[in-house]
């Protein structure tokens, strides 16, 4: 199991190599964003109203795969 030190080590390590592709990538998070926040509220909404449906068979191979 890895430490709290130490998962503080790599994280900070990997926000200080990804400083410099930060100022790049802003302009696509935000585009990411709002799309994420619609399928997010897309999905609320077939939750909400009972037309979500789960695909037995697909998550049950994930599972099995993530098994193996």
């Amino acid at each position: 199991m890895v430490s709290k030190v130490n998962n503080l080590g790599v994280f900070n390590n990997y926000q200080n190599d990804n400083k410099d592709t930060k100022k790049t990538e802003t302009k696509m998070d935000d585009t990411n964003k709002a799309a994420a926040l619609s399928k997010t509220d897309a999905l609320k909404q077939s939750i909400s109203s009972g037309s979500y449906k789960i695909d037995i068979k697909a998550l049950a191979a994930r599972v099995a795969d993530s098994l193996l």
